[in-house]
């Protein structure tokens, strides 16, 4: 049934997304003054992104749950039992952000709709789980598409583009990044859930505050201890101050639209989530490729319509039997 409150939400998804991925993209991509510098430092990104989304889930929380002080930022959720979703977490960041020097934007987004291939084989391999024939169809729809986007490449490029993929050693690397960061994807979705089975009363806001706190003081330690802190990012703006406006969008745009995702998930469930950032995903890689003037070939567009639509699809041809749902309800 439609809802005000959800068109609301989902244009913010929808909005918020494509303009964190313009700001993504342009910081990774933007050649800075005559020397034409490109700004590579991931962990400070993940450094900023963490710090902002812990301060706004903290003042979320901090108004709207309820308890002492720690009760309202923990829900009473032992910080041990965060450590290894935080770890993931921190990974699954780093590595995408990573990719990103690399590979494409949009490239990027594609593979990250590729999440369910490891945790399906994951589960059939460790867990002996058996799926669904439609989950099964999902997973092969994910491979098809991602196979026809790789192996297809525009016929012509204008002066004014570029292709959106192509082999090379350099995005091969970063194709392996991306999959690292599925792999840990793959970890901390499942840890949160799990989290989440054993606190009823845990908030969205909750997930947010804690792992994006992990994942700030994981990355300013280790790059004080590893790296030497962030001197040359201070050194790099003070050289460059027009990123400045880019860093602001980007934390700015993440924070906002993880606020509308743990919303939608708490008041309107997973499937809705889905449905929208399903969409998001779609709309991201449309604006990119406008905006930044990927040449895309006609079998490209094939293939990110079927990754991005494989679950849809899937349930559509091979909706679950009237036992399953059953199952599913009891």
């Amino acid at each position: 049934m439609f809802s005000f409150n959800i068109a609301v939400l989902a244009v913010g998804v929808w909005v918020t997304f494509m303009l964190y991925g313009y700001a993504i993209e342009a910081i990774k991509v933007t050649e800075f003054g005559t020397d034409k510098e490109r700004f590579k430092d991931t962990s400070f990104l993940i450094f900023i992104q963490g710090l902002t989304s812990t301060v706004v889930s903290a003042l979320v929380l901090l108004v709207r749950a309820e308890g002492s002080f720690v009760q309202r930022l923990t829900a009473g959720v032992p910080q041990t039992k965060w450590l290894p979703v935080s770890i993931a977490f921190l990974g699954a960041g780093q590595l995408g952000l990573g990719a990103l020097n690399y590979i494409t934007y949009p490239v990027q987004v594609l593979l990250k709709c590729c999440k369910p291939i490891p945790v399906v084989f994951g589960e059939m391999i460790i867990a002996r789980k058996k799926h669904t024939p439609a989950k099964l169809l999902s997973v092969l729809l994910l491979v098809v598409g991602v196979a026809i986007f790789m192996f297809n490449k525009p016929s012509k490029k204008s002066a004014d583009t570029h292709a959106i993929f192509e082999w090379t050693k350099d995005s091969a690397y970063g194709l392996l990044l991306v999959f690292g960061a599925l792999v840990c994807d793959g970890v901390y979705g499942p840890g949160q859930t799990a989290i989440k089975a054993a606190h009823p009363n845990l908030r969205g806001e909750h997930n947010m505050f804690t792992m994006n706190l992990h994942a700030m003081l994981f990355t300013l330690a280790s790059t004080y201890i590893w790296g030497g802190g962030f001197s040359s990012v201070v050194a790099f703006v003070t050289r460059h101050p027009s990123i400045l406006p880019m860093m602001l969008n980007l934390v700015a745009t993440m924070a906002l639209g993880n606020l509308f995702i743990y919303k939608l998930q708490t008041d309107y469930g997973a499937l809705t989530v889905t449905t929208i950032t399903t969409l998001r995903k779609l709309f991201s890689i449309l604006f990119s490729v406008l905006w930044f003037g990927h040449a895309t070939a006609p079998l490209q567009w094939a293939g990110v319509l079927i990754v991005v639509l494989s679950d849809p699809i899937s349930k559509t041809l091979l909706p679950p039997t009237t036992s399953a749902t059953d199952k599913k309800t009891k």
